[in-house]
């Protein structure tokens, strides 16, 4: 049987790479098969990992919106800032 091809936007193709980044996350999403069906599970998923509440049923263009949303957050929640630290002056007494 052959096999069909499907094309998903960029948007949803850079949410995967981005989540393919966490640890935690790539371990949640584990459970999931990688067939379509099982696609808009790990969306919630990845919105609850950033904390974006779902609650419904969502059309494919509504998901689409929701890509670069969660692609955001999952980035911020990646973020490592760095904060250099300036050692005390040693106090002098005279």
């Amino acid at each position: 049987m052959p096999k069909i091809l499907q094309h998903f936007s960029e948007a949803r193709i850079a949410l995967m790479r981005e989540a393919s980044k966490h640890e935690d996350l790539v371990e949640l999403l584990s459970q999931y098969s990688l067939d379509e069906d099982s696609w808009p599970d790990r969306v919630g998923e990845i919105a609850a990992y950033v904390g974006v509440i779902m609650d419904g049923m969502y059309f494919e263009k509504e998901l689409e919106n929701l890509y670069p949303i969660l692609f955001n957050k999952l980035r911020k929640k990646s973020t490592i800032i760095v904060v250099p630290t300036i050692p005390a002056a040693p106090i002098l007494k005279h």
